[in-house]
């Protein structure tokens, strides 16, 4: 699982949340580490197995991207393509008709990562702290608070908090959707707001659901924002129409038995568990990878 790739000398890599951001040479390095440890399958195949096991080889490895960001279509492509590397991109759909070159969410990340901010946005949103409540839970239910705000008036309030400007358009249009070859486009809410805060998800998946349809693109396959699911949206989900979900838990699925869980990934970070001195470690990432919990 990815979801940014950038020039590493750019201002947007810079200001980029580091955990999900790779630059290009490490992307390629780590494409070339999987093209050499992996046999690299599309969605097609994938789906032929999970519907009549009809087989996978040993190794099978699927790459996917999250949330719709432009610098996959500008840098990840390319360097796909250098490889005959196909992948799944899973799109929020909602990105594709915002007027605004920041992502609104992008930039409520950058808000929240500066100290006491967490606490400030709640106060300022009237949200009641709960005492025993992750501090994830709590970033949930502002992002969906934030989210539910109209257009104009998120804009306002982000601009109050002092976050950057794009230096571009951040994320993809509607006719970029349509250039992004060897990358299928499946779901991935509309909104983005965690599904587990959102008063009705399952607005929010079929929403996706019939722009993913206008696209003429993966219409039954998503994955969950933030990866925030629970057993009533997992329900809502089928509800929808999406037969095959996939989730963000970090675990190997076994080709030998029929699946009956979300399909797991391995969101990988370019940091000190993947790179040394000469960028991405090929032991560093074998054991990042490799050595992970089956699926139950």
């Amino acid at each position: 699982m990815f979801h940014r790739v950038l020039p590493a000398n750019s201002s947007e890599y810079n200001r980029a949340e580091r955990e999900y951001t790779f630059s290009c040479n490490g992307f390629g390095q780590c494409l070339d580490f999987l093209r050499t440890h992996y046999n690299i399958i599309d969605l097609d195949r994938l789906q032929a197995h999970a519907e009549c096991m009809a087989g996978l080889p040993d190794r099978a490895g699927l790459i996917t991207f999250d949330d719709g960001w432009r610098d996959t279509l500008l840098y990840a492509l390319p360097e796909l393509k250098k490889r005959r590397l196909p992948a799944v991109l899973f799109l929020a759909t909602g990105v594709l008709d915002s007027a605004d070159d920041r992502w609104w969410q992008d930039a409520l990340v950058e808000i929240i990562q500066s100290p006491g901010s967490l606490e400030k946005l709640e106060s300022s949103l009237n949200i009641q702290v709960v005492e025993s409540e992750s501090r994830k839970m709590r970033i949930y239910r502002v992002t969906a608070s934030v989210g539910g705000m109209m257009p104009d008036a998120r804009r306002a309030f982000l601009q109050s908090w002092n976050a950057h400007s794009a230096t571009g358009r951040q994320m993809l249009s509607r006719e970029e959707v349509r250039n992004l070859d060897l990358i299928r486009v499946a779901g991935h809410g509309h909104s983005h707001i965690p599904l587990t805060a959102l008063q009705d998800p399952l607005v929010d998946l079929q929403r996706s659901r019939i722009v993913l349809g206008e696209l003429g693109t993966e219409a039954d396959v998503m994955s969950y924002p933030h990866g925030a699911v629970n057993e009533d949206v997992r329900a809502l989900a089928h509800l929808a129409g999406f037969a095959m979900c996939f989730s963000s838990a970090p675990v190997l699925m076994d080709t030998r038995v029929k699946w009956v869980s979300d399909i797991g990934r391995i969101h990988v970070p370019e940091n000190s568990w993947t790179t040394g001195s000469s960028g991405i470690d090929p032991a560093k990432l074998a054991t990042f990878l490799f050595f992970r919990s089956h699926s139950a």
